[in-house]
């Protein structure tokens, strides 16, 4: 993966950015409950997948803020079967109010995406995986239409009511299909930017910073 510089603003934005949240109560949350971010860069990374062009991607950096990214950064190359992108969150109490929200992109870096002649693609809770402690979500299929080169991420609410334990809950983003979408990708997804949980329990974790460019 090429190597990017890192400016003193991005850096000093990093501990605050792994894990961001606000008072809730409005739009139908519980009373009392807050809104986690957790950014896909600081999760475990697949330890397998694919990439447009060779190598399996990994995190890049949103250079010119072209795609929107919260933090500066977004995971991409999970186009193989298999592919998964784990999140570790630690929850203070057993609820079953949480509400999860994944912010998603696309890219289509040298021109070649064509599914069906056309720059759009679906995904469903079948060919596009979203668990919960091993219990995959049940959520309206997602089309992303118009697809350039670069794409802001937008917010998709996956589930209301999810249930979460006391203690660690692992939430898991997984290919679950094998196709193409042209040049070396090997399965179909979107790029992730982040998770955001909001619940009535106080959630926390151990954002990795390690797989940052340097």
């Amino acid at each position: 993966m090429k190597k990017f510089l890192i400016t003193a603003a991005v850096c000093a934005l990093t501990a605050a950015a792994a894990l961001t949240f606000a008072a809730c109560g409005g739009d139908g949350n519980p009373p009392g409950s807050e809104t986690y971010t957790f950014e896909a860069e600081y999760a475990v990374l697949p330890a397998d997948g694919a990439g447009w062009s060779g190598g399996m991607g990994g995190v890049n950096p949103d250079i010119d803020g072209d795609f929107n990214a919260s933090n500066g950064y977004f995971v991409v190359g999970m186009y193989k079967k298999g592919s998964t992108l784990t999140f570790n969150i630690e929850a203070d109490k057993a609820v079953e109010d949480a509400k999860l929200v994944a912010r998603f992109s696309n890219e289509d870096p040298a021109g070649l995406l064509n599914i069906d002649g056309k720059k759009s693609y679906t995904i469903t809770p079948e060919t596009y995986q979203i668990k919960v402690n091993g219990t995959a979500l049940d959520y309206n299929d997602i089309t992303f239409n118009n697809i350039k080169t670069t794409n802001k991420f937008m917010d998709y609410t996956i589930a209301s009511g999810v249930s979460l334990k006391q203690g660690e809950n692992v939430i898991e983003l997984i290919c679950n299909n094998d196709q193409s979408m042209g040049g070396t990708t090997l399965g179909t997804a979107p790029v992730v930017d982040c998770i955001k949980i909001t619940t009535s329990a106080k959630l926390t974790w151990e954002p990795d910073e390690s797989h940052l460019p340097e």
